[in-house]
Order: C-alpha cells, then sequence, then structure tokens
C-alpha cells in the first residue's frame, strides 16, 4: 500500500479529484467504484466543478455505489441515493442508465459480475470498516446485508437527518472490492489518526477490514496530516 500525506482536506480533496479526472480523460468509458460520507463532499464538488470548466465528461462513465441503507427510499433525503444525486449526478453529463446503487443485493451482486472496476474511491470508518463492512470473525467476500455496528450507528447518525439510522445496509463484499484494478482509500481529520495507525501497523484480520487491502497490488492510502502520526 502507497501512503500519500497532503497538507490539509482541500489538498487531499484536489489530489483525489485529480486522479478521477485523469482516470476519465484517459479511458472515458471507465468504470468508478463511489463512495458517501463527509470525506468526499469536497471531491464532488471539485468534480462538479471540473465538468461545469469542460476539463471532464462523464456520458460515457459507469458508476457503482459501495453501499445503501436497507429500508430507505431512495428519495429520502438520508439514502445514499439522494445523496449521490444531490452532490454529483444531478449536476453532470452522466447518463443516469450507467449509475448503479444497491437496492436488491441479488440484483446488485449479479450486476457486478457485468463489469470490472477500474477505479474505486473508499473511506475509511473509524473502526476500520470499508463500505459496510464491518469488523468480524471472517472478511465476507460477497456483497451482502450488513448489521451496522454500534459504533458505526454512533458515527453516521450525526450525519443523519430526520430519521433514525437504520439497523442495516447493503454493502459490496471484500472480493468485490479487492479485485478493482486501482484503489485509493481518503482519511481525513484527527478522528481518522487512530485508525489510520492501526490500518498501516496491524496484521491482516477481519477485526479490521481495511487491512486487506494491505495485500492490493494497486491500493494507495491518501491521508491530510492530521489523520497521521508525526514520524
Amino acid at each position: 500500500m502507497k501512503v500519500v500525506v497532503l497538507n490539509n482536506y482541500e489538498e487531499l480533496s484536489y489530489y483525489t479529484s485529480n486522479i478521477i479526472i485523469n482516470q476519465i480523460n484517459n479511458k472515458p468509458n471507465s468504470i468508478l467504484g463511489l463512495p458517501t460520507g463527509n470525506t468526499p463532499l469536497r471531491m464532488y464538488e471539485l468534480l462538479v466543478k471540473k465538468y461545469n470548466n469542460n476539463q471532464v465528461t462523464f456520458k460515457d462513465v459507469i458508476t457503482f455505489n459501495l453501499d445503501e441503507y436497507v429500508g430507505l427510499d431512495k428519495n429520502n433525503i438520508n439514502s445514499y441515493h439522494y445523496y449521490m444525486y444531490d452532490n454529483l449526478f444531478n449536476h453532470i453529463d452522466i447518463d443516469k442508465n450507467n449509475i448503479h446503487i444497491p437496492e436488491d443485493v441479488n440484483k446488485y451482486k449479479e450486476e457486478l459480475k457485468k463489469y470490472d472496476i477500474d477505479l474505486m474511491i473508499l473511506g475509511l470508518g473509524q473502526n476500520g470498516h470499508i463500505g459496510f463492512n464491518e469488523p468480524g470473525k471472517e472478511f465476507v467476500r460477497q456483497t451482502h446485508i450488513v448489521n451496522l455496528s454500534k459504533n458505526t450507528k454512533e458515527v453516521n447518525s450525526k450525519l443523519f437527518k430526520e430519521d433514525k439510522i437504520p439497523d442495516q445496509a447493503i454493502t459490496i463484499g471484500i472480493e468485490d472490492i479487492f479485485k478493482v484494478k486501482k484503489i485509493l482509500i481518503m482519511a481525513s481529520g484527527k478522528s481518522k489518526k487512530k485508525i489510520v495507525k492501526q490500518l498501516l501497523y496491524s496484521d491482516i484480520t477481519p477485526t479490521l477490514p481495511a487491512t486487506i487491502l494491505l495485500l492490493h497490488s494497486d491500493c494507495t492510502l491518501i491521508v491530510d496530516k492530521d489523520a497521521i502520526e508525526e514520524s
């Protein structure tokens, strides 16, 4: 795993958005894996800005989102479907037929089998989850419905508006993440310092799911200075 340390969240967001732009410009029909949450928000703003400045077109891009809550209507303001359209898809020229967000776990498994994802962007949960692959006794390989951990619900409930956070989510499995050609993990802020250190210095273990990516052939951890221990 490569590690890139940048000065702050803004630089981290620019750096990641530029990799995505270069990927699309080099391969206009790129297949992307996309995250939600607080960390990628500025990255999405920059992608929209660069689209508006004619630096990129998304018309042939295909996207797969990592996860979605179970039981939320896609038009619910707390759903990841709503998040993605509000922060990115409504503002670019992507073909809506090329957007994939989990709704039915079995259908999503079948859709993922049809494509090889070129580039996936991941966040890093404070308990080491990637997507919603939570700590456990084993790595869950396939895309599945997961019971969200107490830690994840506590952290994510701060982002919730109006409704109670669901107990379950659909998430792309570890195997589908691992077979992606290129992976970027974004981690920003002091709240991520502990888990970043654990990721870099732990053994590979399902109790810290992100450690599986230490074995990936092209995975880069992109952090700002607040998220990494001083050397």
